[in-house]
């Protein structure tokens, strides 16, 4: 190569004498396209050289061309690739005629950093630049060294630093990353917008040249789910489903079609905290759960923890999801929506006061009557929610959000006579947070939210007789972070709950309470710490103490050993019964090198709420929420994770073990009484279960072809008092292997392909083991419970969606969306009955007479077949 002082004299020269023409030999907006992936960045420049008829001229000393680089790039101006590619390698360059002189860019920073020394603080806010919505889960890093930390849930980062000059580069998945100089001498108040990369195919990775913490972005700590992610998990009709979205991660196991019931490592339905703007939503499901309760357009972000919680968050043993919905567009007003046969939504979003305050409102409704008014028979179903949150900026260190969420279902089944019989069900949350920022180390949030749940059976719409369950909260929580640096961060505070609780009544105006309704309340306090103690080594320590109170008035009965009533105690108001308790968590993480990392962890987490249910089914339950109390102990668990993360230029791949005890766990007594049953505590059983399995996870983002493929393997057995000759057994929704496969193909710039393939073991069922006859009825008899499968489950969706405009920069933009549901019709059953038999002409009937009629056969249940779906979707910006 050339000797780089005589380049840098012809450069002078060159500058001197040429200076019009310079840049002129070059047409830098020339259109190319480069392919590399992970080859040597000499294979690159002589891509470029080749296409853009370009001479490169650089010192081996000053440029290494032997490290790999990873280029995506079509059709990209030369000096659009030649930013994103060289910024990253912290590599200037220079144009003399037709050469191109290449030099290593020598940055000033702080060579080692001296901890000791004067530490000054970088804070503040990223968000995106078209409609600024916060960035939650976004990476701020000093180029080139692993220090670094992410933005929270309210878009807020803070980091310290010694003294110095740095390079800090702010990141985000799907967006262009920004890197600015800092002279580090006092507080300094950054914020940053982050423009959209619109085209994300022309994403340019650098192969180990990524200075993202490992420590602190890891999919081993908590999953982000991106809304692009969940636009390419399809459900029913062809909308994105958030549950849906969650079921393709390994270790969250569905319970099958038509339901978003789903289960995490062997935990119950009811062990799964689901809070959308810190209000817990107690059930996420629409229409017997064919549709998720969140809407999608709504949505800013999700992140799921399958393990360790955030020590702020608690109440469940087995999972913790936490959605956030968009702020708002401060910037500009505009609008999007979608129509489909079976949905229709609409969200108008804008500023208040421009850069200020802004307003955001989504509404979505089901279109289905027309699909029913063409079955004989009275079914109707209706669903319809509404989100909506205002957002205030009060000054530089106060933020106002208000938010609320309504969702409500209503099904029409049959009528006798003058009587319509249905059901319906609520969700309703609102929630009002205060963020205060004490100094640039100290953040605060505030909030006061309140959730209900109606859960109501009609017998009579038209004489308003119905049976209703109820839960519902209002509580306090005041959260707060202080950084003490770039390595240590503790975060601690304190919540106050009121619960109150209805298991079912009959409508107080016609009849009085048969069952007795309670409250409680409760008191947490935590703190937590996350040190960094080296580049390679984390550990994330964290307490929770939390106090129980029941509270009267209230009438508890007392069962002996033979669930017989004991004892009656009514309560007048206060007090009654207490449970004390402690939630320890310990995270260590272990980085090998920038791409390579290990996790070991343990968490013991406590549940005070449980759901009653006999019945796995979402078709025939009720929901029915008990408070713990003096005969429902609180459910407990300990859990134990190793994991491996491993990150190469395309793929990422993550895979954890983990084995789980639980305690306290609720199963029911044979032929249990759910329904109007004051005495509905004495029909449950108790005892424990054990569940232990290994996930694999593996994502590709970057090319025409992107997706991620899930595996896991989870057993779960219960072991339960005066159940199962007080044997173990595997639990309903025991399905061992269940696979998922996640495919997104664009083609050019307007096609866009999705196939999502589920595989999973059949759910177990409990089937007679003989028969007998009494008083001319044929009564099956049961001598294990859940020793039956049905069979294996699997199922392919897939969708084409073709964008209408060209111009992506147009103010109006639309698209249309085909889908398949089960696009190869696999009849995949739901439930088997024991009450028909098989006719001459193979049809299966119910007999009239048992006796007379010839051996009783199971038949099987099955939702759907081919389910077709077309969406429009449009937006207005």
């Amino acid at each position: 190569m050339l000797n780089w002082k005589i380049i840098y004299s012809i450069l002078l020269l060159s500058i001197i004498f040429h200076g019009e023409i310079i840049s002129q030999e070059i047409d830098l907006n020339k259109k190319i396209s480069v392919i590399v992936k992970n080859q040597p960045l000499k294979n690159a420049l002589n891509q470029i050289s080749e296409k853009g008829g370009i001479l490169f001229s650089y010192a081996n000393q000053q440029v290494n061309d032997k490290q790999k680089v990873t280029i995506v790039a079509r059709k990209q101006p030369i000096k659009s690739i030649f930013a994103n590619l060289f910024n990253k390698l912290n590599i200037d360059y220079l144009i003399v005629e037709k050469q191109v002189i290449l030099k290593q860019i020598i940055l000033k920073d702080t060579v080692a950093l001296d901890m000791d020394a004067e530490k000054f603080t970088i804070s503040g806010y990223l968000r995106d630049d078209e409609n600024n919505e916060v960035l939650i889960g976004a990476t701020v890093v000093v180029d080139g060294k692993p220090l670094g930390t992410v933005t929270n849930a309210y878009g807020f980062y803070s980091l310290t630093l010694p003294t110095g000059n740095y390079s800090i580069k702010y990141s985000y998945i799907g967006y262009k990353s920004s890197l600015i100089r800092v002279n580090l001498n006092k507080n300094q108040r950054i914020s940053k917008n982050l423009s959209l990369d619109e085209t994300d195919l022309d994403m340019i990775v650098v192969t180990d040249r990524d200075n993202v913490d490992v420590l602190e972005i890891n999919p081993l700590k908590e999953l982000l789910i991106s809304s692009a992610m969940i636009g390419k998990t399809l459900g029913l009709t062809g909308e994105p489903g958030v549950v849906k979205t969650l079921n393709s991660i390994p270790g969250i196991s569905p319970y099958g079609d038509g339901s978003v019931l789903f289960y995490v490592r062997g935990g119950n339905k009811d062990q799964n905290l689901i809070i959308v703007d810190e209000a817990p939503i107690y059930n996420p499901s629409h229409m017997l759960g064919f549709f998720s309760s969140i809407a999608p357009d709504a949505i800013n972000s999700i992140k799921v923890n399958k393990g360790n919680f955030p020590v702020q968050y608690g109440g469940r043993l087995s999972s913790f999801i936490d959605v956030r919905t968009k702020d708002g567009n401060m910037n500009k007003m505009s609008f999007y929506g979608s129509f489909s046969p079976f949905t229709a939504s609409l969200t108008v979003e804008g500023p208040i006061i421009k850069e200020k305050s802004s307003y955001i409102a989504t509404y979505r409704a089901s279109t289905l009557n027309w699909l029913f008014n063409q079955q004989p028979g009275d079914l109707k179903m209706d669903f319809s929610d509404f989100h909506s949150k205002l957002n205030f900026k009060l000054n530089r260190k106060n933020r106002l959000f208000l938010s609320f969420y309504s969702g409500k279902d209503f099904i029409e089944s049959f009528k006798t006579g003058y009587n319509t019989f249905a059901m319906s069900w609520r969700n309703n949350a609102g929630t009002i947070r205060w963020n205060h920022l004490f100094s640039d180390r100290f953040f605060s949030n505030h909030t006061l939210y309140s959730s209900k749940y109606d859960y109501f059976l009609y017998s009579s719409i038209e004489n308003d007789d119905f049976w209703n369950s109820v839960i519902g909260n209002l509580s306090l929580k005041n959260d707060f972070t202080y950084y003490f640096n770039p390595k240590n961060t503790l975060r601690f505070g304190f919540e106050l709950h009121s619960h109150f609780f209805n298991p079912g009544n009959q409508n107080e105006e016609h009849f009085e309470e048969i069952v007795s309704a309670s409250s409680a309340f409760q008191a947490v306090l935590y703190i937590g710490d996350e040190v960094k103690f080296s580049d390679k080594f984390s550990l994330n320590y964290n307490v929770r103490a939390l106090n129980w109170n029941n509270s009267g008035p209230a009438t508890i009965y007392y069962f002996d050993d033979e669930y017989n009533v004991k004892d009656t105690a009514n309560f007048s108001e206060g007090f009654f019964h207490s449970y004390y308790n402690v939630e320890p968590q310990v995270e260590m993480l272990y980085a090998l090198n920038k791409s390579t990392s290990f996790k070991l962890s343990y968490s013991h987490h406590v549940q005070y709420l449980n759901l009653l249910s006999n019945s796995v089914s979402p078709f025939t339950t009720l929901d029915v929420w008990m408070p713990a109390g003096p005969n429902i102990k609180p459910q407990k668990s300990d859990q134990f994770v190793v994991g491996f993360h491993k990150k190469t230029s395309e793929f990422a791949i993550t895979t954890e073990a983990f084995v789980k005890k639980m305690y306290n766990q609720i199963d029911y007594g044979n032929h249990a009484s759910m329904f109007l049953n004051p005495l509905i505590e004495g029909e449950l059983r108790f005892g424990t279960a054990h569940s232990y399995g290994v996930e694999l996870f593996v994502e590709k983002k970057q090319g025409d072809l992107t997706g991620w493929f899930g595996y896991s393997y989870i057993r779960t057995f219960r072991n339960i008092k005066d159940l199962n000759n007080n044997e173990s057994f595997a639990v309903a929704f025991d399905k061992p292997h269940y696979f998922t496969i996640n495919l997104s193909y664009k083609l050019k710039e307007r096609w866009f392909f999705t196939a999502n393939w589920i595989y999973s073991s059949g759910l177990r069922f409990s089937s007679p083991t003989g028969f007998y006859y009494y008083q001319g009825y044929n009564v099956p008899y049961y001598s294990e419970k859940n020793n039956s499968k049905l069979p294996e489950y699997h199922r392919m969706d897939v969708s084409v969606n073709f964008r209408l405009n060209k111009n992506l920069n147009q103010k109006f933009s639309h698209n249309i969306i085909l889908s398949l549901y089960n696009a190869y019709g696999r009849e995949n059953p739901v439930s088997v009955n024991f009450n028909k038999i098989e006719t001459e002409q193979g049809n299966y009937l119910v007999p009239s007479n048992y006796i007379l009629e010839r051996q009783v056969v199971p038949t099987a249940i099955h939702l759907f077949g081919i389910v077709p779906s077309l969406t429009y979707r449009f937006k207005f910006r």
